[in-house]
């Protein structure tokens, strides 16, 4: 992947494109957004105003309560005798409070931490209220205990502090906190289950210490996922490791195995503190003892899930209590403070993993969707005026809040539940789509949802938007046209997903007639599976599923082709049956799982481009990008993944060739594609937003993730082009914000405020989604419609800014002024004004240049002396402080250069020569380039500037510029400046001289020897010699190899063009590296010194020598006493003179002790060292006699340097010859060996001389 500084998009880039919505308003909000980007402005001015447009009711309600529009909630609160407020924790959206019995809902700006758990309130202190949340991406986190002393007004943050440093400093840093306790005879003391331990102060939440449970101070303590505290103090825990209890105050904590470890809910019988209940997994489960044993009482629940079970026990009259238990649905268990002997307190559930349609004795409900409330629980509160009996008044679920409709015990108690008339607006999104209609309040809008289905409305630009909740539960993947709307819908049977086609609004929208012939429809993830890519046509992607075989249900696979997903379109989904083409089936990307996710349509031209997100498509997971041109099933599918892969990305819908995407490195970056992928811009003003400027981490590693998982995730979750304006797309971060580029992307702003706690400017945390709608209205010119995780769809309006004129175009000359003349700027907006003109004559972005209405265009003052046509821009702000851009241009005459050139002539070949230029222009700002031709037929290039002055009365410019010439030589450049319009020549001679070649052999394979190094061979056997010859001038070698043994030189010509010799000077840079390998073949054994030689085709030279050994071809190993009569020249002589004079140069080479440290470089010296005479009662005497006889024996070839010889007399060879030579010679020279030593060494090396007996 290639990454390089962004740049500055120009008007001309955006002529190309084609749009498929609708021509822009009168004034691009280009403009607008660029204005306020150059201004520096804050979000909080005008140009941006917020509306919520959540749905605060669900039309589907009273059909089907799984129809919802509060999002998940979690934990809920109530106030003591006070049964008409009631506090309620969202998922994703932060903290909820109704004060009228949870008929409506209104949420708690004040706490920013958005993804909570739960809220609890100060039994004896109204406005004291409690608040957990997971882990919030800051780098300094405010997540985790939050509390407000106004009744949630506003809230400060609990620290923690991580005593013992018992927390991880993963743990420590991105806090996460769960269930709270508070004290009921003592509200002071409060208990805070944590990711890291239980929090707990005394003291009311002034201050607050951290203990580990299970009292093993290591960090082993992580999730304490709730706590109870009860009768005088007892606290009861449960989390990642079980059950733990305290009768102390949390000074010493008991374990109570049996409960097994993880998510959890905890209570205890109101009448009997030892008898305790928890929820973990799908099961419920009771303890008699205090938590010492506990009993699985299983589930009433047939639909068994486990993913947020509670418990809550209700007081009763007389010897009872009720036990409500949530799993996907709601039930209530009769219980017994007195049980018969043996039995447990409340009623047996069903511990089957099918549990039967009809509760187990004991057990009622289910109160959920039967009794008109939503599905999938999360909390339950009771009437906080009644002493006993109390009426559960509001239950929490994935639909948000329902409130009991039945106020009166004991009828409340089989509850039917109503949806507030204003609900919390927590929805978690997983899909938007618009489409375009004329009118300001007309605009066909559509999403989808966890857990609270689709909707649909047609007057999305009103500002009380009417939504149509058409189906309930998981909704996902919208694309719509002005027609119809495609979405799919989890879950049902015998598909999983279904896929449903809607009319505007979701009037109607019953399910597609036809499916792809192959594949499942995936779900639940933010990118949409499907894309419109024209009046009635769109793709879809599937997935790799299975068809089971009878006598199996069905699934719903289509499997024509085995199953094998991929991705189809149709051409008209409102034929009957559909038609679906598959696209480049034979190289399509991985389609099972981890396979195709997400997919975006762009047009060029008519003809669409598919580019499909491969991985997880979560935002979290390196996944790949790939890219299908055209509707040609036979058509081939592209990899076009940048390295570190893809989070999140956004297609420019009319340029396919136009990316903008997080790319997941180490930091992840955001970055922008002009070319398809090729290559990629990096975006450092957004990836500093994406961080907050370091108050984000743009990776974390506990934050949370779907369905309570706290896996960590990186920051950009969203990245949108505008269709009606090419210059306009939009950026958002999990936790920092939503961002707003109006220049292509070179600039962007902060559009929402992370850190909001109230005002008119939100925190609109988790933006996946992104929409816009160019249309004039009383709130703005353009509304952006943006999708959240917790937070719904939002509505972000920009207001009309006022017009600016910079009246031209306007002609002078380099130098002359002319006045610019700006009045004909105005505000459009009843009642405003132009009040500051601004302008910017050097095109640098900053409208710094002059002021007023009509100043001067002055060269001089101003900075634009150059000639030829030359942009200037004025910008207008109004007295509300919106700005508008306009441009003109001046036309300024031009004046030719001049050009003196100059050199660091001369230099050798094939190395770099610099030539510089001074260019001189009376156009004292004119842009002046130069070039260079070097005239050895290379081809002109430009020169590179390294320096300019402009300030009259010239522009002064100098330039340089290198080259390389292959050869040497005298050569004529030719040096010519620029302007604008003319040109300048000059000719410099340019001196290059001739370098040597460099020529080595190659001694790889050469041996060490215990002196001096050499090549070893055999007499008579052939020796490879490797010579590298190199030569920075293109020329022709001449290499030759020089044996020393009197025969014939060996000589190679390597041309550099053969077969033509090369000429001079030579026309091209051919730098020679030339390999020359020869062998030959010594006849006679002798120490011989090759040299390697060469010459160039201009008379350099250079040589290279090495040292060759050549032993004899001997049969016998000879003693001492043998080679003492051949030096000696008495008896039986084998050898020439020549050839003992020949060994003892070999011995004395290859030798360290001969004859540096002992003379036997001659007949009479050896004759000397060998004499047994000499060596009576001296041991280094006689080593010497022996060593020298063994390299004589090495010499005559009778033993090679590697054979192995027996060292330790185990007759056993084992250390190779040299080794031993140059061991026992270091020992000889070392003054202090001992005498035993030299003894040992003389009788192995005398041992290796007698090895042949002779």
């Amino acid at each position: 992947m290639t990454l390089r500084s962004q740049r500055r998009r120009s008007p001309g880039d955006t002529a190309h494109l084609v749009l498929i919505n609708r021509p822009l308003a009168v004034t691009p909000l280009a403009a607008i957004l660029l204005a306020l980007l150059l201004t520096g402005a804050s979000p909080a001015l005008a140009q941006f105003t917020f509306s919520d447009i959540n749905p605060s009711s669900s039309t589907l309600d009273p059909s089907d309560p799984d129809g919802a529009t509060g999002g998940r909630v979690n934990g809920l609160a109530t106030v003591a005798a006070d049964n008409q407020t009631f506090y309620a924790a969202s998922e994703w959206g932060g903290i909820y409070k109704s004060t009228n019995g949870g008929v409506a809902w209104s949420r708690l700006d004040g706490h920013n931490p958005t993804v909570t758990w739960d809220v609890e309130v100060d039994p004896s202190d109204s406005s004291k209220v409690y608040a957990t949340s997971f882990f919030d991406g800051r780098v300094t986190s405010i997540a985790g205990i939050n509390l407000s002393s106004n009744a949630g007004g506003t809230w400060s943050h609990a620290a923690v502090p991580n005593t013992g440093n018992i927390c991880s400093t993963g743990r420590f840093n991105q806090p996460s906190a769960f269930g709270i306790a508070i004290d009921p005879d003592d509200p002071d003391n409060v208990y805070v289950g944590t990711n890291c331990g239980l929090a707990v102060s005394t003291d009311a939440g002034a201050t607050w210490s951290r203990i580990e449970v299970d009292q093993t101070p290591d960090g082993s303590d992580t999730d304490v996922w709730d706590a109870v505290v009860h009768d005088g103090g007892i606290i009861d825990a449960c989390g990642d490791n079980g059950h733990h209890r305290s009768t102390d105050g949390g000074a010493t904590w008991d374990a109570g195995p049996g409960l097994p470890a993880g998510l959890c809910s905890i209570a205890v019988s109101p009448d009997d503190a030892d008898v305790l209940f928890a929820t973990v997994g799908t099961n419920i489960y009771e303890s008699s003892n205090g938590g010492d044993t506990w009993t699985n009482l299983g589930t009433p629940d047939k639909a068994r899930q486990g993913r947020i079970t509670f418990i809550a026990v209700n007081d009763r009259t007389g010897d009872a209590f009720d036990l409500w238990f949530g799993d996907i649905r709601l039930y209530r268990g009769s219980c017994a403070s007195t049980p018969a002997a043996g039995a447990t307190h409340c009623p047996q559930g069903s511990l089957a993993d099918d549990p039967p349609d009809t509760p187990p004795t004991g057990w009622a409900g289910p109160f959920t969707r039967t009794t008109g409330g939503h599905d999938d629980l999360g909390g339950i509160v009771f009437d906080s005026e009644a002493a006993n009996d109390a009426c559960p008044l509001v239950y929490s679920c994935d639909g948000g809040v329902y409130y009991n409709t039945d106020t009166t015990s004991p009828g409340c108690h089989d509850p039917n539940w109503e949806q507030p008339t204003v609900t919390p607006h927590g929805l978690w999104m997983w899909t938007l789509a618009g489409v375009d209609k004329a009118g300001a309040s007309l605009e066909d809008l559509y999403f989808g949802n966890q857990d609270n289905g689709t909707f649909g409305a047609t007057d999305g630009g009103s500002a009380s938007v009417s939504w149509n909740n058409a189906d309930c539960c998981d909704g996902f993947d919208f694309a719509a046209d002005a027609d119809d709307a495609l979405y799919t819908v989890c879950c049902g049977s015998p598909r999983a997903n279904k896929m449903y086609r809607g009319n505007p609004g979701l009037i109607s929208h019953p399910e597609i007639n036809t499916y792809p012939a192959d594949g499942l429809l995936p779900g639940f993830r933010p990118p949409d599976i499907v894309d419109t890519y024209g009046p009635n046509q769109f793709v879809l992607l599937t997935r790799n599923c299975t068809v089971p075989a009878p006598p199996n249900p069905p699934n719903g696979c289509s499997g024509a082709n085995g199953g094998d997903g991929g991705m189809y379109i149709t051409n008209d989904v409102t034929a009957s049956p559909i038609v679906w083409t598959e696209l480049g089936n034979a190289t399509e990307p991985p389609t099972g799982s981890g396979g195709m996710c997400g997919v975006k349509a762009a047009l060029s031209g008519g003809t669409p481009t598919f580019w499909v997100q491969v991985g997880n498509c979560d935002g979290a997971s390196a996944d790949q990008l790939w890219r299908f041109d055209g509707t040609n099933p036979s058509g081939t599918w592209s990899n076009v993944t940048p390295a570190g892969g893809i989070g999140v990305f956004d297609v420019d819908p009319n340029d396919p060739d136009r990316l903008l995407a997080s790319i997941l490195t180490n930091p992840p970056q955001m970055v922008l594609s002009d070319d398809g992928g090729a290559t990629w811009d990096s975006l450092p003003e957004l990836d500093a937003l994406m961080t907050g400027n370091g108050d984000y981490s743009y990776v974390n590693s506990r934050g949370p993730t779907s369905f309570t998982g706290l896996n960590g995730y990186p920051q950009p979750s969203l990245v949108a082009f505008d269709a009606e304006d090419p210059s306009i797309m939009v950026a958002g971060g999990r936790d920092s914000g939503v961002f707003l580029s109006a220049d292509g992307g070179s600039d962007w702003v902060l559009v929402t405020d992370p850190a909001s706690t109230g005002g008119s400017v939100p925190h609109l945390p988790s933006p996946y989604f992104a929409y816009f709608d160019h249309e004039a209205s009383a709130a703005g010119e353009i509304n952006m419609y943006v999708g959240t995780r917790g937070r719904g769809v939002w509505r972000v309006s920009f207001d009309q800014p006022p017009i600016a004129d910079a009246g031209g175009p306007y002609t002078t000359n380099e130098g002359a002024n002319v006045q610019l003349d700006g009045s004909n700027s105005y505000d459009p907006s009843p009642g405003g004004s132009i009040v500051s003109w601004e302008w910017d004559f050097d095109d640098d972005g900053s409208f710094d240049d002059a002021t007023g209405a009509q100043p001067f265009f002055d060269p001089v003052g101003n900075g634009v002396g150059q000639d030829g046509v030359y942009t200037i821009r004025l910008k207008v702000t109004d007295n509300d402080g919106l700005t508008d851009i306009d441009s003109s241009t001046v036309t300024v005459n031009n004046v030719a250069p001049a050009v003196v050139p100059a050199s660091n002539s001369p230099k050798d070949e094939n190395t770099t020569i610099t030539v510089t230029a001074t260019v001189t222009d009376p156009g004292w700002l004119d842009v002046l380039t130069a070039t260079v031709s070097w005239g050895d037929g290379s081809a002109t290039e430009p020169m590179t500037l390294t320096g300019s002055e402009n300030a009259r009365p010239d522009a002064v410019y100098t330039f340089s510029a290198t080259h390389i010439y292959g050869d040497n030589g005298i050569f004529t450049a030719q040096v010519c400046g620029f302007d604008d319009d003319t040109s300048t020549c000059a000719n410099i001679n340019l001196t290059i001289n001739n370098v040597n070649p460099t020529v080595e052999i190659d001694e790889t394979d050469i041996v060490d020897g215990c002196g001096a190094d050499a090549f070893i061979a055999h007499a008579g056997e052939n020796v490879t010699f490797t010579g590298h010859a190199t030569d920075p001038g293109s020329d022709d070698l001449g290499l030759t190899w020089n044996w020393d043994d009197g025969t014939p030189d060996t000589t190679t010509t390597y041309l550099v063009n053969p077969p033509l010799a090369d000429p001079f000077p030579s026309p091209s840079i051919q730098p020679r590296d030339v390999t020359d390998v020869q062998s030959h073949a010594f006849a006679n054994a002798c120490l011989y010194e090759v040299t390697f030689s060469g010459l160039d085709d201009d008379g350099g030279t250079d040589s290279d020598s090495t040292d060759v050994v050549i032993v004899g071809n001997a049969q016998l190993i000879r003693s001492a006493g043998y080679w003492y009569t051949q030096y000696r020249g008495k008896g039986k002589i084998s050898f020439t003179a020549a050839q003992l004079q020949c060994y003892l140069d070999v011995v004395n080479h290859l030798s360290a002790l001969f004859s540096e440290a002992v003379d036997a470089d001659s007949r009479p010296d050896a004759t000397a060292v060998l004499d047994p005479s000499h060596s009576t009662g001296d041991i280094r005497v006689q080593l010497d006699r022996q060593l020298l006889a063994l390299w004589l024996n090495l010499a005559n070839g009778a033993i090679d340097y590697d054979d192995l010889v027996d060292t330790n007399f185990d007759h056993v060879p084992d250390t190779p010859l040299l080794d031993v030579l140059c061991a026992a010679e270091a020992a000889r020279l070392n003054p202090a060996t001992p005498r035993s030593v030299l003894v040992n060494w003389k009788n192995i090396v005398e041992a290796v001389n007698l090895s042949d007996g002779s």
